[in-house]
């Protein structure tokens, strides 16, 4: 009985070393995972940091998840730097390739384009934008290329087509038909006092 109660005593020994082998060393009464956390908590981004590839609190969050401290995030700024501007130049490329294509379809339209694709411009799109449109219109089609879109210079176009035959402008008739209105005819409804002092 003697040798069987040693045996057991000796087996929960080993039990218990084993189970202390997997508990994380402790630092101060934390855990080096504890302590890899707190540390984190400080951790410092410098004011040029790009969040386009990864966020603060993304890169905060995986940091904790691993028990990475602050080398390791000096060390890796200027590789998420890099790759950020990388995305964001690839990005452009894009765009600027869409604007041009835009631009090509736009030369070669049926419409409007082709030989008379320069006069179109300038005597029926052109006058469209500088009568009706404004400063903030011309940026907004400007900046994001839509000056370009075919969709945009056949509009524009259809427009300054309607309103150059004989001055006079098309609208909406009754039931789907079209109605033409002088720029006189307008005037006179929208200020009535002026056609009563010429007469």
């Amino acid at each position: 009985m003697s040798e069987d109660v040693k045996l057991e005593g000796a087996q929960d020994d080993t039990e218990a070393q084993i189970e202390e082998t997997k508990e994380e060393p402790q630092v101060a009464g934390k855990t080096e995972h504890q302590k890899a956390e707190e540390s984190l908590v400080e951790l410092k981004f410098p004011d040029t940091f790009d969040e386009s590839f990864m966020t603060k609190a993304e890169i905060t969050e995986l940091f904790k998840k691993h028990g990475a401290k602050q080398e390791a995030l000096n060390d890796l700024v200027p590789t998420f730097s890099k790759m950020a501007e990388k995305i964001q130049e690839q990005s452009k490329e894009r765009w600027k390739a869409q604007v041009e294509a835009w631009a090509k379809e736009s030369e070669a339209d049926n419409e409007f384009g082709g030989d008379k694709f320069d006069e179109n411009i300038k005597t029926t799109i052109r006058p469209v934008i500088d009568r009706w449109g404004s400063k903030e219109l011309v940026e907004i089609l400007d900046q994001t290329g839509m000056a370009e879109h075919p969709a945009i210079l056949r509009f524009l176009y259809r427009i300054g087509k309607d309103v150059a035959k004989d001055g006079r402008m098309i609208f909406p008739g009754p039931e789907g038909g079209i109605k033409e209105r002088s720029f006189a005819e307008m005037a006179k409804q929208m200020y009535p006092s002026m056609d009563k002092d010429n007469n």
